[in-house]
Order: C-alpha cells, then structure tokens, then sequence
C-alpha cells in the first residue's frame, strides 16, 4: 500500500509540474529578488553535496542527446537520495509525443507518467523523482527563464530542491551537474559528480526486486496497466 501510494503521488507531481511549465506562469520571477534566486553559487550546499550518477543513466542521457543532435531534448531523473547525497539510478528520454528545436524541447507527460512505475517497479528500493536534465545549445552553461521556472517547479514538487542537469557538446559531451536550493538560498551549486556503477559500492540501489518482492508489487503493478489503458 505505501508503495502504491508513492508511486501515484509521484506520477501526479510530474503532471502537476508539466502543467506548470506550459502554462508559463510568471510567479516565480516575481519572487527572484529574495535570497538571490536563481543564482550561481561556489560554495557547498548541505542538502546536496555529492551526486552519483550510475552508467545506464548517463549512457541514457548521451544516447538520447546524440539521437536528436543538433536539437534540444530531455527527460527526467530517477533515483534515491540520502541524506547529502543523490543517486541517479534512472534518466528517461521525453517520449513520443514531443516538440525539439534548436532552443526548446517539451516533454511527454503521459510517457512520462507510464515510464516512471515500469523503472520503478524492476528496482529493490523505490525510486524518487530527482529531477530533470536537457541539451543545451553550444557552449551555454547557463539556464534560461523558462528552464529556471521548470526547476522551480520540480523543486517545489519534490520538496527538497532539484537536480537540473545541462549536456553540452563542445565537442566532446560535457555533463554539467546543478543542484536548485529552492527552500534554501534558492541559488544553483555544483556538486561533487561521480560517474559510475561502482560509485555505487556501498548501497543496493542498483539491486533489482527480486520474485518474491514483484509478487508482493503485484497489485499496484496491475493498476499501473489499467490506469495506462
């Protein structure tokens, strides 16, 4: 029953946050002057000081980005986090119903809704909505309006800030890490970044749910179909 819980309040949140973005609501800026929103910091951020990226969620990240080269794309990040640190176990592509150009890309939220308890479900520890990523143009390490207002609005969502990853080709990949402080300073850092399962030494977040633990997930997982359906 909790997880059943969790995944709907998860797949509600994603819908809740994609509507938030297209209807470009303007709120947000309105609060920008406080605490230097939307800024960039070089300090540490207790919430978040290192993330850990596993191999399938970056393989998936430059896979997809290379796919749609020279377009922007995107998708949304998976995984645990643990007191100050985050784990990327999971990183979607936007779907099939979708918008790509040169600065701007729109996700697919009713994929995204679908995807969310299919990876879920395989994994031994449920896995939380993180955050999103996308493909920047050129060399731009920075974010626009319309990226702070979708990070703001994961954040909020969340409820503990926000991953927002950039992926620039310069020409090689270049994966830059941001962490949104929303209920803190509402700066961006920087994290300490770690690519790779073996980063993962020490946890079971990339353990997959055994037979026993899917027969238990039985129910939720038979609703998921039904609610796709």
């Amino acid at each position: 029953m909790e997880q059943k819980n969790d995944l709907m309040r998860w797949k509600d949140k994603i819908a809740e946050i994609i509507k938030y973005i297209s209807e470009r609501k303007i709120s947000v800026f309105k609060r920008s002057k406080k605490r230097n929103r939307f800024g960039y910091s070089s300090d540490f951020c207790k919430r978040c000081r290192k993330i850990v990226i596993s191999d399938r969620a970056y393989t998936s990240i430059l896979a997809e980005a290379l796919s749609r080269d020279p377009l922007e794309t995107g998708g949304i990040l998976l995984g645990i986090y643990k007191v100050d640190t985050w784990y990327v176990v999971e990183a979607t592509d936007p779907g099939m119903q979708t918008i790509h150009s040169a600065v701007h890309h729109e996700m697919d939220v009713d994929y995204q809704n679908h995807l969310y308890p299919v990876l879920a479900r395989i994994y031994k520890h449920d896995l939380m909505l993180l955050g999103l990523w996308h493909r920047h143009p050129k060399n731009l390490q920075v974010f626009s309006q319309d990226d702070n207002r979708a990070n703001d609005a994961y954040a909020k969502a969340i409820g503990n800030g926000t991953l927002s990853f950039l992926l620039n080709f310069v020409p090689e990949a270049r994966l830059t890490c941001y962490y949104l402080d929303r209920e803190g300073t509402g700066e961006y850092f920087t994290p300490k970044v770690e690519i790779g399962d073996a980063y993962f030494c020490g946890t079971d977040y990339l353990e997959l749910a055994d037979g026993e633990t899917l027969k238990m997930r039985k129910a939720q997982m038979q609703a998921d179909v039904q609610n796709v359906c």
